[in-house]
């Protein structure tokens, strides 16, 4: 028979693969694709350029017209995703100068072109043409969409590299991080056509659309998680950093009046005899001379045009509001004498 000691060791082993096991299933771990490094590059180059705001956007959120909420429960129709593409372009900024073709074919065709193309068609117009099969539900009509019109934003801001081979991948990536996450992560599934029935029944084979897969939205989902909440903490202190900075600019005014108010004071005209505030006075004006203040506010001005931080702004803050607190003690020891 076992011991008690042996069954409570046991037990224990079990309890903590048991826990290790659902915190992997809950918490995946993050590793190094390819998508995840393509989506790095991109969310430097958007950084560079100022585009971050593209970086904290949903369509699914979108105010507008969304077709994401009832898009697999309405027929598709050309009608759809002309208001579709109109939303979608509003949504990316971007001039609604494209035009729309939509071919659909029975799926017992034969089936080999592009579901989906981008062009430039003149210098003011671009055109996008959808061949899809008629059995596509039509969040894979969306999701088909949604990337060509990411070429078009692609195009629109110049992000479009040398590198062609993985230009379709890019662009995918590229539309998961503008917005389209939430729509390619359904689109982008791979489905079963159930031909000769009604309805559609969703698994993992037969057909596939896009250039990367589901689980790699699942896992730009992620990092498009860590990404908004790294630009979210660093604007909240960029935000905190410029109130400082405002905060500064109040307090080395301040200062400067000080001083202004210290220098107009005449000590000739000291109306105290008692030898303890004569101390007190001339240590004041021993620390004003050593300490030289016209040096310490041309020091805090040449800080104050220089901040780039958050503790850059608190220690500088905390500087002047010290300077300011010094001057305000000296001053405070000539009223009343003068």
């Amino acid at each position: 028979m076992l011991s008690l000691i042996t069954i409570i060791l046991i037990a224990a082993v079990v309890v903590v693969i048991v826990f290790l096991k659902a915190k992997n299933s809950e918490e995946p771990e993050e590793k190094f694709t390819p998508v995840i490094s393509i989506a790095e590059g991109a969310c430097s180059l958007f950084v560079q350029r100022g585009m971050e705001r593209f970086l904290l956007r949903e369509y699914e959120n979108y105010p507008g017209r969304s077709l994401f909420s009832s898009c697999a429960n309405k027929k598709k129709t050309c009608k759809k995703l002309q208001e579709a593409l109109n939303d979608i372009l509003e949504f990316l900024e971007l001039p609604k100068t494209v035009n729309l073709t939509v071919n659909y074919y029975d799926s017992a065709d034969s089936f080999q072109t592009r579901a989906g193309t981008y062009q430039r068609a003149s210098s003011y117009s671009r055109e996008i043409v959808l061949n899809l099969k008629r059995a596509y539900p039509l969040i894979n009509a969306l999701a088909v969409l949604c990337h060509e019109c990411t070429h078009y934003f692609m195009e629109y801001h110049k992000l479009n590299w040398n590198d062609t081979s993985l230009n379709e991948q890019r662009t995918d990536v590229i539309a998961n991080l503008i917005g389209f996450n939430s729509v390619l992560l359904r689109g982008y599934k791979e489905f079963e056509i159930i031909t000769g029935g009604n309805g559609f029944t969703y698994t993992t084979q037969k057909n596939k659309i896009g250039y990367i897969t589901a689980r790699d939205c699942e896992d730009l989902k992620r990092f498009l998680q860590k990404i908004r909440k790294e630009i979210s903490a660093r604007r909240e202190e960029e935000r905190l950093a410029s109130e400082l900075k405002q905060e500064a600019e109040k307090n080395l005014n301040a200062a400067k009046t000080l001083i202004q108010q210290l220098d107009l004071i005449d000590l000739k005209v000291l109306k105290t005899t008692n030898p303890e505030e004569l101390e007190k006075i001339q240590k004041v004006l021993m620390e004003k001379e050593a300490r030289n203040i016209p040096d310490e506010i041309a020091r805090c001005e040449s800080r104050l045009k220089k901040i780039s931080s958050l503790e850059q702004a608190r220690q500088l803050n905390q500087d002047i509001y010290n300077l300011c607190s010094d001057l305000a003690a000296w001053l405070s020891a000539f009223r009343g004498k003068i």
